[in-house]
């Protein structure tokens, strides 16, 4: 099965084992959840290469990248780019999200306020992707879904009021986890693609996927794509000194371009 994403076909690596999948969004949903009940508090380690065009020349960041997150919705990542040890921040709770960057072609500062944004695709790294991915954002409850099977996976389609496609996510049949999601625009093309695989055991009923792929394709900035090999997470427990530290968002001091995401749109600030 090839998928079409930025004018490029990627073809999804299948699982070669076919079990069946579930017989309703219900049940389908309902083991999802199952195995979100036993996610924890995390801190890791691993290593991050980000790919992205900038004045139509391609180039490359190759950098360690940490990791720290709390359910529900608190994450806070770092990389540490050209030596810079704070040259990414992303971080979220469950009032903002922000985007800290410093390689200096896309130098800037990206925040907003969950209640004032549908989603942050439009960010070059999603705090709402990685949050998903990994589990720690719960289930989503809105939309209305529905449930289809192809070959080795079941895959759950999200739909607006308006009856567009707003997100794909396919499950392995065989363990039922997340091996890939598709999230899409306001008409119906892929927006953002993401490719998990890597699973493995951080506590117990609660495992990760250590190898995160993230394809975007941002008609301002072009194509980017952000690669994750985690090597290493284990359970964390914050007091609230590491709480305020790594989870609220950073002053805006030092960044020339400071921008504001409202409703899917970004808007520089003076």
């Amino acid at each position: 099965m090839a998928v079409i994403l930025c004018g490029c076909a990627r073809q999804i690596k299948l699982p070669k084992e076919v079990c069946p999948g579930r017989n309703s969004v219900t049940d389908s949903r309902a083991a999802l959840r199952a195995d979100l009940q036993n996610v924890t508090s995390i801190k890791g380690h691993g290593q991050c290469t980000f790919r992205y065009l900038a004045d139509n020349k391609k180039k490359k960041e190759n950098f360690p990248v940490k990791i720290w997150a709390e359910p529900p919705g608190r994450i806070y990542l770092q990389g540490d780019v050209a030596f810079n040890a704070r040259g990414i921040i992303l971080g979220a709770n469950q009032g903002e999200f922000w985007l800290l960057l410093r390689p200096k072609e896309i130098s800037g500062y990206w925040w907003g306020q969950w209640a004032q944004s549908n989603q942050t695709l439009e960010l070059v790294v999603s705090p709402e992707i990685l949050l998903e991915v990994l589990g720690l954002a719960g289930l989503e409850e809105k939309g209305r879904w529905s449930l289809s099977n192809d070959g080795v996976f079941d895959i759950l389609t999200k739909k607006d009021d308006s009856d567009r496609i707003v997100k794909k996510i396919y499950i392995y049949c065989c363990d039922y986890r997340i091996r890939r999601v598709e999230y899409f625009n306001g008409d119906e093309k892929i927006a953002a693609v993401v490719e998990l695989a890597g699973y493995k055991k951080v506590s117990e009923g609660f495992a990760l996927p250590y190898l995160i792929d993230i394809f975007s394709d941002r008609k301002d900035e072009g194509f980017q794509e952000i690669n994750i090999r985690l090597s290493a997470v284990k359970p964390a427990r914050f007091n609230e000194k590491q709480r305020r530290i790594l989870f609220t968002r950073p002053g805006t001091k030092g960044f020339k371009n400071v921008y504001r995401v409202i409703d899917g749109e970004v808007f520089e600030q003076p």
